[in-house]
């Protein structure tokens, strides 16, 4: 029974993700560029899902079968949810820029000795 349920949620989520592609494919590029997050998003919730019903209990499957629209409530919540993505970004750019311009003043430096000898 185990297997059957998780397949059924599996199928559930399944039939979801086909419903909110398929919305997508009708819509114009530039809807799909500014969805580009939720899209992405959407694909990982259902991807984690799937993952995640392999060791999900019985009860919660059950639970997760009878709730409409899914993806789209987990969608909702983790947009309510706090994200360091941009500070992580930010902190990445930074410390890249530093390296660069490091490598670029060490370069620079060699140059210059070179012209100097």
């Amino acid at each position: 029974m185990d297997k059957e349920l998780r397949e059924l949620f599996c199928l559930k989520i399944g039939l979801e993700n086909t419903c909110f592609k398929k919305k997508m494919l009708k819509q114009g590029v530039e809807v799909l560029f500014e969805r580009a997050y939720q899209i992405d998003t959407m694909l990982n919730l259902y991807e984690l899902l799937i993952e995640l019903s392999q060791k999900m209990e019985p009860e919660e499957l059950k639970t997760l079968l009878v709730f409409p629209n899914l993806l789209a409530f987990l969608y909702d919540r983790w947009l309510k949810e706090e994200d360091s993505h941009m500070e992580e970004l930010q902190c990445s750019i930074e410390k890249n820029v530093e390296e660069l311009q490091e490598k670029y003043q060490k370069v620079k430096k060699e140059e210059m000795e070179g012209m100097a000898a």
